[in-house]
């Protein structure tokens, strides 16, 4: 027989709930406002079971996002892999943009990859950083 832990209400402040209404009734953000509904919900007293019944997540969510709110409160409700800015040094920048620079005739574009092992990031961060600058990424094989 499992037992049920009951779980307490989140505690929240008036300005926090005020924000968490904010955020839970954007249209620009459904990440953020579906987070925000978790949130709010706890905070009125729903059980998990509840919360994932009513907006359709795994436990893993709720999990996820009542520890952060826990944690750092309103500024924990930022997913942390989704679109961050990028936070390289100035010369590592310029280095990659240099690379992604059509070359003179005849000699061909490094790739991403190449830049990327040179300057210790990811392939990724060299695209995306390209394509923020207008420069189209190698195209092998085309």
């Amino acid at each position: 027989m499992t037992r049920k832990r009951s779980r307490p209400a989140l505690q929240i402040t008036s300005l926090e709930r005020a924000e968490l209404v904010r955020r839970a009734s954007r249209t620009a953000s459904r990440r953020g406002a579906r987070r925000a509904r978790v949130i709010l919900l706890l905070a009125d007293g729903a059980t998990w079971q509840q919360v994932m019944k009513q907006l359709r997540c795994s436990r893993a969510f709720v999990a996820r996002w009542a520890r952060r709110f826990r944690q750092a409160r309103i500024g924990g409700m930022r997913a942390w892999h989704h679109g961050g800015e990028s936070h390289l040094e100035p010369r590592i920048e310029r280095r990659i943009l240099r690379g992604g620079e059509q070359r003179a005739a005849g000699e061909a574009r490094r790739s991403t990859r190449e830049i990327a092992r040179e300057c210790g990031v990811s392939h990724m961060t060299v695209h995306r950083l390209w394509l923020r600058h207008g420069l189209l990424p190698p195209r092998r094989g085309a």
